[in-house]
């Protein structure tokens, strides 16, 4: 189809609504599923931050202390064998 100028391109000899609409439905859909991934993992990093901070805020500030001793212990086992 061959159109004199933009206006009749836009209007599609009276099918533009129903042309360009359907280009804006697809338009909308393909931005959502690109954004969507996105924005989901986000949310999930955030959360599992979140979760690993509450966790070691439960295990308190012994734990890292105890795991260093556990080490220094294991490392004078070994060394005196």
């Amino acid at each position: 189809m061959y159109f004199d100028n933009f206006a009749e391109f836009v209007d599609m000899g009276g099918h533009g609504v129903f042309v360009w609409s359907c280009y804006a439905i697809v338009l909308v859909t393909l931005v959502g599923n690109i954004l969507q991934p996105i924005q989901a993992a986000r949310k999930f990093q955030i959360a599992l931050k979140r979760t690993l901070i509450h966790q070691a805020d439960l295990a308190g500030p012994n734990v890292a202390e105890k795991n260093q001793n556990d080490k220094g212990i294991n490392s004078s086992v070994t060394q005196s064998d």
